[in-house]
């Protein structure tokens, strides 16, 4: 099943979503409107369009719920969350889930696709952080990869093609945002990244917590010890580093 190029808007407030549509169709956007999670749910069943919007609170089925199940049947569409509360909680417990972005209300249409047009750079260049050139980036890959999209070091495989992690030939089952801080460290082993360049390269947001968190659960998952990790290791005031 392919993604299109449609937009899926699930908000439950008419007249934002009505008005927010509208803009977007302004710019030569077909737009879906859902005004409950379970409606967006039945039509994401059969559909996969290559944006969702969604509203945190929602009628039937709430936009959290809606976005654990969309990542855990590996729906990739770029999902934005869009919510009236400024609580920066809610903004790591959705990008936790696998949202890509977070937007607090009210935002006009030409952030909103400045925010999807970053995340859809960050997918397409290999989430590189520092934003490297893509020769560049074509050149550090092909010093690990042993066919196009894999790389590998150590006893770690990570394909971009089909998203896929595996560690001694055994699949591992990774966050969205877990496969991105993957494929900076092992692009570019033993180079060190600031905590600032990881954000950049998972949100292009200011989540300091979220990384940290991302990263001890990403060292237990590849076999990593959390007291003294031997692959991802922490540079005291900069930020981590891969060691093969």
């Amino acid at each position: 099943m392919q993604e299109d190029n449609r937009i899926m808007l699930v908000e439950d407030l008419k007249d934002f979503r009505q008005l927010l549509a509208a803009q977007l169709r302004n710019r030569h956007l077909e737009v879906i409107e859902f005004e409950d999670g379970l409606q967006a749910k039945r039509f994401l069943g059969t559909e996969r369009p290559s944006v969702v919007l969604l509203d945190m609170n929602l009628p039937l089925l709430d936009g959290v719920e809606l976005l654990k199940w969309m990542r855990s049947e590996d729906i990739q569409a770029t999902v934005i969350m869009i919510s009236g509360s400024e609580d920066e909680l809610d903004r790591v417990l959705c990008l936790e889930l696998g949202a890509d972005d977070f937007l607090v209300k009210p935002f006009s249409a030409r952030e909103l696709l400045a925010r999807i047009r970053a995340v859809q750079r960050r997918r397409q260049v290999g989430l590189q952080p520092g934003n490297p050139s893509s020769k560049a980036l074509t050149t550090e890959q092909d010093n690990h990869a042993t066919t196009p999209g894999q790389i590998r070091v150590g006893r770690l495989m990570l394909d971009t093609e089909r998203h896929r992690v595996e560690l001694d030939g055994q699949l591992l089952e990774l966050t969205t945002i877990e496969f991105r801080l993957l494929h900076c460290f092992m692009s570019q082993p033993q180079r060190v990244f600031s905590r600032a360049q990881l954000l950049d390269a998972a949100w292009g947001r200011d989540y300091v917590q979220a990384v940290n968190n991302h990263i001890l659960r990403l060292r237990r998952k590849i076999g990593d010890s959390v007291e003294a990790p031997i692959h991802i290791q922490t540079v005291k005031g900069v930020g981590y580093r891969f060691e093969p």
